[in-house]
């Protein structure tokens, strides 16, 4: 089976390499939360040159303090040996965590992995809420306790659920043929 290749697709003055990564943008553009595409390249040593697809400049983090991540971007939820060393070295040598985002943003099983800047990685789900009007992101840990505090905050503020919803549905629906802006 032939490979299929990624529509090109400009948005916000950036000419992405796919859809899917425009789709991104309008989703986090329609969130409130600042990015940069294709911000910095890294020299990873044996493992090659890598090109992070965003850059999130200080979001806040549920229970911490607001900070920096890499965001990569990438079809299919399957990384390749080859793709999963060099988000680690990534996150190793930049000592910035970085976000993998499969698929479509407007998919609610949308699977993310956050890779910390050690040797070790923890696989989990990454949701985009908000916390007050301030964009955040919220690692899901298995803990019960952590799950616990996550419910009470999306209790606390339903509305909040409503607007990510909505940046959802705008990445879902935004069309980028003649020049339309998402």
């Amino acid at each position: 089976m032939a490979d299929i290749k990624a529509i090109e697709t400009q948005y916000k003055g950036y000419r992405f390499r796919s859809r899917l990564e425009a789709r991104w943008a309008v989703f986090f553009d329609a969130l409130g939360i600042e990015w940069e595409y294709e911000r910095e390249g890294y020299d990873l040593g044996d493992a090659g040159w890598y090109l992070p697809d965003f850059w999130i400049e200080k979001i806040q983090c549920a229970g911490g303090d607001p900070r920096s991540f890499h965001v990569e971007i990438k079809p299919k939820r399957e990384l390749e040996r080859e793709e999963t060393e060099k988000i680690l070295w990534l996150a190793k040598l930049s000592k910035v965590d970085v976000i993998v985002c499969f698929g479509d943003p407007a998919d609610e099983n949308t699977h993310c992995t956050a890779w910390t800047d050690d040797d070790n990685y923890w696989v989990g789900r990454v949701r985009f809420a908000y916390i007050g009007n301030i964009p955040a992101i919220i690692h899901e840990f298995e803990d019960i306790n952590w799950r616990r505090m996550l419910g009470q905050l999306y209790a606390q503020m339903p509305q909040n659920r409503e607007r990510v919803e909505n940046a959802f549905l705008k990445a879902r629906s935004a069309r980028f043929e003649f020049g339309e802006q998402g």
